[in-house]
């Protein structure tokens, strides 16, 4: 509704643990660190990625 820009819940559910990598100073990040969402979302993109 609007002009608002909205985020897909993928990359919504992955923006707090980049964030945290950018603050931390982290290169990386361990997949145990994620909630289930964001690791819904990181599998997809590792699936994905793999069949390209």
């Amino acid at each position: 509704s609007g002009d608002e820009l909205v985020l897909c819940k993928e990359a919504s559910a992955l923006s707090k643990p980049y964030a945290l990598m950018i603050v931390q100073r982290q290169q990386t990040l361990s997949p145990e660190r994620l909630d289930g969402i964001a690791k819904q979302a990181w599998d997809s993109y590792v699936r994905l990625n793999n069949n390209l």
